[in-house]
């Protein structure tokens, strides 16, 4: 399978922590804050390499 992603994105509302730590604790970084679809959401990401990275750090591979 062939996987063409450079970016992964998530956008979780701005009032809800939990999911903001879960995308703190796979590594992705804040952003910036928009309005979508009427919710004030924030923009995580995190980069192929920088996920490729910590996956090694974290198997030793």
């Amino acid at each position: 399978m062939n996987h063409d992603v450079d970016r992964l994105v998530a956008i979780p509302h701005r009032d809800n922590p939990q999911s903001i730590r879960v995308a703190e604790k796979l590594g992705m970084t804040f952003e910036r804050y928009e309005t979508l679809h009427e919710a004030d959401s924030a923009i995580y990401t995190i980069t192929r390499a920088d996920w490729e990275a910590r996956t090694r750090t974290r198997t030793g591979y």
